[in-house]
């Protein structure tokens, strides 16, 4: 999925279009996973630098801990297939994965499974030693009325329409500094968004995260999610920190409703991240 956000700063604005059910199925493709276990330092509860070394066990100590990948060195013909859990003392992840291509997909694309009996999925452990072990916290009670939403009563009428972002021009500015420039376009009846257009200006949300470039994001115009098409193009640079691109093929990142229907992910198009040179593809279509 780093191919399509990999690219850190770039805060949600096309995601106002419906892109996010396209963006969830394809964290599968058929069968196949392309779930990976991170750990992500919160910045609020410290931690070291992205670029700070392991110790001599492999891990980090005690409040010293940074983002990074788990199990970053494992058997590549495996993939996480949902989300990891930590055990209750925060001293271990727990999480289920898949044979990389599905299992037993047709033809074979992966190696076979060298687990007992060749199954397909298994059950991973990943151990923290140098964390220390801590109490169970329970979440806080959190109210059903909640500010940014409508509270509904049983046997409440649904509203007709929805709330939706109108047609114009707007201008987001950048927490840190910087804008962005955006475009909203509507259907010719003015009921659904069919387009949403970025421009950056030395944007920044983040320390060391700075957004220039453009993206948008435009559907086909049907309203039959069975026939809609959504399409990507994307000339993005990332500075500071970390340098990077985001680009497409000049008629964009195209896919369809197959995605959201059997996540089978049939892209016309390329779409390419790189992050300090190292360049991140989609997957072929069908595999």
């Amino acid at each position: 999925m780093d191919f399509i956000s990999g690219m850190q700063g770039v805060p949600p604005i096309t995601d106002q279009l419906t892109t996010t059910g396209y963006v969830s199925g394809m964290r599968n493709n058929g069968n196949r996973r392309f779930f990976l276990p991170w750990l992500v330092q919160e910045p609020q509860r410290g931690g070291a630098p992205d670029d700070a070394a392991p110790n001599a066990t492999g891990g980090f100590a005690s409040g010293d801990l940074r983002s990074q990948q788990v199990n970053a060195g494992g058997d590549p013909n495996w993939n996480a297939a949902a989300d990891p859990v930590w055990l209750a003392d925060s001293t271990a992840a727990v999480w289920v994965e898949n044979l990389a291509c599905g299992a037993n997909p047709s033809p074979h694309q992966c190696s076979d499974s060298a687990e007992p009996g060749g199954r397909n999925s298994r059950v991973m452990i990943a151990r923290f030693p140098t964390l220390r072990p801590d109490l169970a916290t329970p979440p806080a009670p959190i109210s059903d009325s909640v500010p940014w939403g409508t509270r509904y009563a049983y046997g409440q009428a649904v509203p007709g329409t929805t709330p939706s972002l109108p047609a114009g021009t707007y201008t987001v500015a950048g927490k840190l500094h910087g804008s962005a420039t955006v475009v909203v376009t509507d259907n010719s009846t003015n009921t659904a968004i069919t387009s949403i257009a970025v421009t950056y200006h030395d944007y920044s949300d983040l320390w060391g995260y700075v957004i220039d470039g453009t993206e948008s994001v435009q559907t086909n115009g049907t309203l039959n999610p069975l026939h809609e098409t959504v399409t990507w193009f994307e000339n993005l640079t990332l500075s500071g920190r970390h340098t990077g691109t985001k680009v497409t093929s000049p008629n964009g990142f195209t896919i369809g409703s197959s995605v959201l229907l059997s996540n089978d992910l049939e892209a016309t198009g390329t779409m390419t991240t790189t992050i300090d040179g190292r360049a991140y593809t989609q997957p072929a279509n069908g595999t």
